[in-house]
């Protein structure tokens, strides 16, 4: 809803704690990596399905993923999924990490080469961003995400696929991968620099202060 009250504030960043520069690791095909939990909203399913059609088209992609469930209806979704791998001919080229602490996580951001998100929860995930604030260049499905990186250009669309649409989300990356590390980091410098002067933590601390005095 419209009002002349809103403020639009940013998502809040701790954009230092992602700081470190990536390494220039050299690899035949991509390392994705995937953040979330292994719940039907995050769609486990659509991301597996991408890599074996980038492995099928002779891209040797590779998928770290991070999170585990939390209820008892994600337990059933992760058989369902690791059944997937399996049928697939995946296992050998997926890695299951389950949770990872909040301390560690930078550390997996700068062992990817792409972030890749299949959620269809219609909203921005936060580790999005966290993958921007690690320089990592990502693929997400949906159009929340369009608002955040307007400033890219013609070269946002390349960053967004139709959800459910493993087809979509693999020519996405092989785009990317095409473009060679010295593109993917040209990207990932201009993706950081967008969360540092949007979505960082401390300004954001500032602008509530700042919203919350206009409206005492």
């Amino acid at each position: 809803m419209d009002s002349p009250k809103q403020v639009v504030t940013g998502h809040g960043i701790h954009v230092e704690h992602f700081a470190a520069q990536r390494p220039n690791t050299v690899r035949e095909g991509p390392q994705l990596l995937a953040v979330g939990r292994l719940t039907p909203s995050k769609d486990a399913l659509t991301t597996l399905q991408a890599v074996g059609e980038l492995r099928s088209r002779g891209i040797p992609a590779t998928l770290k993923w991070i999170g585990a469930g939390l209820v008892d209806a994600d337990v059933n979704y992760a058989r369902e999924v690791l059944h997937q791998a399996e049928v697939l001919k995946l296992s050998k080229h997926v890695e299951w990490k389950g949770a990872v602490p909040y301390r560690k996580i930078a550390e997996h951001y700068l062992g990817a080469d792409l972030l890749v998100s299949s959620s269809r929860t219609g909203s921005v995930d936060k580790v999005v961003l966290e993958a921007m604030a690690s320089r990592l260049p990502f693929v997400a499905s949906g159009e929340a995400y369009a608002p955040l990186v307007t400033s890219l250009g013609d070269r946002a669309a390349g960053l967004a696929f139709c959800e459910g649409d493993p087809r979509a989300l693999a020519d996405r990356v092989q785009a990317l991968w095409e473009e060679g590390a010295d593109g993917r980091a040209k990207l990932g410098g201009e993706l950081r620099d967008i969360v540092a002067r949007d979505h960082e933590v401390n300004d954001l601390m500032g602008r509530l202060v700042k919203a919350m005095g206009k409206d005492s």
